[in-house]
């Protein structure tokens, strides 16, 4: 598994400083850095080992970026959209201090209907035959259990559980740390291909998909999305941006065959008329799941996309 702390002396990052209303705004933040190559967020009312905080009515998050570039870019971004909204940014270079692996080390075991995601730490002991644990190291890929995002495509695939096994190739796109592949090998998948754009995501999702003893129906695949050959999938699992989705749902849609099932999330529940209007075209609703303030769409290609 590759560290990226082991690369550098400092990180870059913004401490991002929001009203405590409205509650929106924290969506609206994580919506418009997603493109920004973000590899890990801080909430400073969550970290007793980071100062961030000294006033428990604002909401000072603390974003972490691969480059310093892409970093100056999303503070521009979000002074432009949201400092209207009294969303204030302030760049900093953070020392390294191995604070990634200090901080995954807090994280425990999550629990999504009968899947069970857990760290090395924290894998709990079971004789229910009906329960899948899967082992996740957490590192820089997203998609450790703890977000509403990832859990609700846990959800999803547990739902469209037969579709999941009867599929001859699905496509788990933005795999981060392998967790939705390896959980649909898990329900019965056979043929897997996870792709991701990033070195260090992919090393991680490596070593999780020989930890669960899947290698055998993964591949993986560096690749962006825009970049990828038209193939064939009938089951697809996408846990990205509303943007991401605008710009590519008709490409998402020409790697799947007709009728085949999309599980389209990251998404917040104020952008939901925006994802439907983007899918609209190629794709027909046939199912939502929601948590707190974030929405999961499945969708089914239309035969004519």
């Amino acid at each position: 598994m590759v560290s990226l702390s082991n690369r550098r002396h400092h990180w870059p990052a913004l401490d991002v400083t929001l009203p405590s209303v409205p509650h929106s705004l924290v969506y609206k933040l994580d919506a418009l850095v997603d493109d920004y190559d973000v590899f890990a967020i801080e909430d400073g009312k969550q970290h007793s080992d980071v100062s961030l905080n000294p006033q428990p009515q604002i909401n000072v998050r603390r974003i972490y970026f691969f480059s310093f570039s892409t970093r100056d870019d999303a503070a521009l971004t979000i002074a432009n959209s949201l400092e209207s909204e009294g969303v204030q940014t302030h760049i900093v270079d953070v020392p390294d201090e191995q604070w990634a692996e200090r901080s995954q080390r807090t994280l425990s075991a999550v629990r999504v209907g009968n899947v069970i995601v857990a760290p090395p730490w924290d894998k709990p002991e079971t004789t229910d035959d009906e329960l899948l644990t899967i082992e996740i190291e957490p590192s820089m890929g997203f998609g450790t259990g703890h977000h509403e995002s990832t859990r609700l495509c846990l959800q999803a695939l547990q739902r469209y559980r037969s579709s999941v096994a009867a599929s001859t190739q699905l496509l788990d796109i933005g795999t981060g740390s392998g967790v939705l592949a390896i959980t649909a090998s898990k329900l019965g998948a056979r043929s897997i291909v996870a792709i991701d754009r990033d070195e260090d995501a992919l090393a991680n999702a490596v070593h999780n998909i020989r930890t669960n003893g899947v290698t055998k129906h993964i591949t993986l695949v560096k690749s962006d999305l825009c970049a990828l050959k038209a193939s064939e999938a009938d089951f697809v699992t996408a846990n990205l941006a509303v943007t991401v989705f605008e710009h590519h749902g008709k490409h998402i849609a020409h790697q799947m065959k007709p009728s085949s099932l999309l599980i389209a999330s990251g998404l917040i529940l104020e952008e939901e008329e925006r994802a439907r209007r983007c899918f609209a075209r190629n794709f027909e609703l046939v199912d939502r799941l929601d948590e707190g303030e974030w929405l999961a769409l499945i969708l089914k290609r239309h035969k004519n996309a």
